[in-house]
């Protein structure tokens, strides 16, 4: 009984390992090919598109244009690559990086706005309409054109939220109903205090514009369009490692069965694996997806940390940085003089250490589980060395063992981090009742 649960265990540390390579390298790409930053664009153009073309049609024509002047705007973009700011050497990059701009466009978009802000840039346009983008080709006056264009925008920003109307008008209707049938006493009372509760009233629904109203369902669908790109990545990593490393799974769980010094040499390594993988992974992560948010989690600690080291008192209602950009943008708007550059200065000097430290431990990790899995007569070798000749046979003869392999590793480092930490756990308790049974025999 215990050969059958060590063969899991083996089988479960071979998966965790490519997996969790797998999982570094679907981090790499995410980073590279900015789908956090495409994904908000996309998500930032939509709402604009989608939010009114009958009443707002040059705007609707020119979302996309509009929406990467909000996310490349300094008030958002953390990148380096955004329109202003940055020491000598960021500005020199920005201006090579300029002869390249089509290709590197991607990478000056933020990864991430609040509705505030997007209101605040928004209102920013209206009132200097020489910042909005104007079309190329464009053959009709484009003073006239960015005018017409601010005017749609601000008429977008007073629209007011007919949902949000309705509830405010109820409140006060039960305002009103509640004066009418209130004694002499409480009514006067009551009297007085309708006017400050219609004030609070007025001021939430010119807050809770339509704007702000569709700004959380679109960025829901940014989040899902996300966790979509990085879910497909997973996958095709998945299939191209299990062919790169003709990881045949049938095969793999036959060798380590049959094969007590390969079974004991995996069981041998679990632990140090289960310990890498419980580094790597965020507690109670169990989607690849999931997985992705571990990089942003380490910038809200470092936030708090520069408030408290500075005297500043925490964000009242809490706030969540998941960005250097939000830390910056808090710190810019809600501090001044000297406290707003320390905190900001801590801030980012931290943010971008544990952005460094992270990828290198990511590398390091890389190298102890290749380590690992060879010193358990396993060879995961990066950058691959392939004999096409063979490998292309020996895809065409292992083929449904490589395919379940894939499929396998798709499950993601935290679905085998999770199922080989419950076999770790009952290993113990499976041995103790083999030995007893052994004696008893």
């Amino acid at each position: 009984m215990l050969a059958y649960l060590d063969t899991a265990i083996g089988f479960a540390v071979v998966m965790l390992g490519v997996s969790m390579i797998i999982m570094i390298l679907t981090q790499a790409i995410s980073a590279a090919l900015s789908y956090r930053g495409s994904s908000l664009l996309w998500g930032v153009e939509t709402l604009l598109k989608k939010i009114d073309p009958a009443n707002l049609p040059l705007l609707t024509k020119n979302a996309q244009a509009v929406a990467k002047a909000i996310l490349t705007n300094t008030l958002v973009s953390d990148s380096v690559l955004s329109d202003s700011g940055g020491g000598w050497i960021v500005r020199a990059l920005r201006r090579i990086t300029a002869i390249f701009q089509p290709l590197l466009e991607k990478y000056r978009l933020a990864s991430a706005i609040r509705p505030n802000e997007l209101v605040g840039i928004l209102s920013h346009f209206v009132a200097n309409p020489s910042l909005l983008p104007i079309p190329a080709g464009l053959t009709s006056d484009p003073v006239k054109f960015q005018t017409d264009l601010a005017s749609e925008i601000d008429k977008l920003l007073k629209t007011v939220n007919p949902i949000v109307d309705r509830q405010l008008t109820m409140v006060k209707n039960v305002v009103d109903s509640a004066t009418t049938l209130a004694s002499n006493a409480a009514a006067a009372v009551a009297a007085n205090a309708t006017p400050i509760i219609q004030d609070a009233v007025n001021a939430v629904g010119k807050e809770a514009g339509k704007l702000e109203a569709w700004f959380n369902a679109t960025m829901d669908r940014v989040s899902q369009r996300f966790a979509m790109h990085v879910r497909i990545c997973t996958i095709i990593l998945a299939f191209l490692t299990a062919g790169v490393l003709q990881l045949d799974a049938i095969q793999l769980l036959s060798k380590v069965y049959t094969n007590s010094d390969t079974r004991n040499s995996l069981v041998g390594i679990a632990g140090g694996m289960n310990q890498i993988a419980q580094n790597l992974l965020t507690p109670g992560m169990s989607t690849p997806q999931q997985v992705q948010s571990t990089m942003t989690n380490l910038f809200d600690p470092l936030f708090k940390k520069a408030l408290t080291d500075n005297s500043v008192p925490a964000p009242n209602p809490p706030v969540t940085v998941s960005s250097v950009a939000e830390g910056d943008n808090w710190i810019e708007s809600n501090l001044s003089g000297t406290q707003r550059d320390q905190v900001r200065g801590e801030f980012d000097k931290t943010a971008n250490k544990a952005v460094n430290d992270f990828m290198a431990n990511s590398a390091k990790s890389a190298n102890q589980i290749r380590d690992l899995l060879q010193s358990a007569g396993f060879q995961v070798q990066f950058p691959p060395q392939i004999n096409f000749g063979a490998a292309f046979k020996s895809l065409f003869e292992h083929f449904w063992g490589i395919f379940v392999s894939g499929a396998l590793l798709s499950l993601g480092a935290p679905f085998w981090f999770n199922s080989l930490k419950a076999l770790l756990n009952l290993r113990p308790v499976v041995a103790q009742k083999q030995k007893q049974e052994q004696k008893a025999g």
